[in-house]
Protein backbone atom coordinates (compact mmCIF):
# COMPACT_ATOMS: atom_id res chain seq x y z
CA UNK A 1 0.00 0.00 0.00
CA UNK A 2 2.77 2.59 1.10
CA UNK A 3 5.62 2.71 -1.58
CA UNK A 4 9.28 2.39 -0.48
CA UNK A 5 9.68 6.07 -0.89
CA UNK A 6 7.11 7.17 1.30
CA UNK A 7 8.43 4.88 4.07
CA UNK A 8 11.69 6.10 3.62
CA UNK A 9 10.66 9.84 4.40
CA UNK A 10 8.41 8.69 7.07
CA UNK A 11 11.66 6.99 8.37
CA UNK A 12 13.94 9.66 8.21
CA UNK A 13 11.26 12.13 9.79
CA UNK A 14 11.00 9.69 12.83
CA UNK A 15 14.70 9.33 13.13
CA UNK A 16 15.23 13.47 13.09
CA UNK A 17 12.79 14.26 15.04
CA UNK A 18 14.43 10.93 17.15
CA UNK A 19 17.33 12.68 17.29
CA UNK A 20 16.48 16.25 18.38
CA UNK A 21 14.61 14.50 21.33
CA UNK A 22 17.88 12.13 22.20
CA UNK A 23 20.36 15.29 22.02
CA UNK A 24 17.15 17.51 24.53
CA UNK A 25 17.79 14.49 26.83
CA UNK A 26 21.69 14.01 27.15
CA UNK A 27 21.47 18.16 27.91
CA UNK A 28 18.43 17.66 30.52
CA UNK A 29 20.70 14.33 31.96
CA UNK A 30 23.90 16.43 32.23
CA UNK A 31 22.34 19.35 33.92
CA UNK A 32 22.48 20.11 37.51
CA UNK A 33 19.33 21.12 38.04
CA UNK A 34 17.11 20.36 34.73
CA UNK A 35 14.10 22.74 33.76
CA UNK A 36 10.35 20.99 34.40
CA UNK A 37 9.62 21.51 30.80
CA UNK A 38 11.68 21.18 27.84
CA UNK A 39 10.42 22.25 23.81
CA UNK A 40 11.75 20.12 21.52
CA UNK A 41 11.00 20.80 17.75
CA UNK A 42 9.12 24.18 15.70
CA UNK A 43 5.99 23.05 16.37
CA UNK A 44 6.43 23.31 20.58
CA UNK A 45 8.24 26.42 20.05
CA UNK A 46 5.87 28.57 17.89
CA UNK A 47 2.27 27.06 20.25
CA UNK A 48 2.71 30.12 23.22
CA UNK A 49 2.97 32.63 19.77
CA UNK A 50 0.44 30.91 17.93
CA UNK A 51 -1.71 30.84 21.04
CA UNK A 52 -1.45 34.38 21.60
CA UNK A 53 -3.28 35.07 18.10
CA UNK A 54 -6.96 35.56 17.40
CA UNK A 55 -8.89 32.19 16.35
CA UNK A 56 -9.42 33.28 12.78
CA UNK A 57 -5.69 34.04 11.84
CA UNK A 58 -4.59 30.49 14.12
CA UNK A 59 -7.04 28.90 12.10
CA UNK A 60 -5.85 30.36 8.78
CA UNK A 61 -2.56 29.57 9.50
CA UNK A 62 -2.88 25.98 10.74
CA UNK A 63 -5.27 24.99 7.44
CA UNK A 64 -2.32 26.58 5.03
CA UNK A 65 0.31 24.94 6.92
CA UNK A 66 -2.04 21.43 6.67
CA UNK A 67 -3.33 22.41 3.26
CA UNK A 68 -1.02 24.83 1.94
CA UNK A 69 -3.73 26.56 -0.16
CA UNK A 70 -6.19 29.82 1.02
CA UNK A 71 -9.51 29.44 1.19
CA UNK A 72 -12.37 27.44 2.72
CA UNK A 73 -12.42 23.44 2.58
Amino acid sequence: MFTFAFSFFILLLLLRVSLQVANTMATIMAAHRPNATYKVGPDSAAAPIVGLLPTAIREFIVKYSMYKEVGST
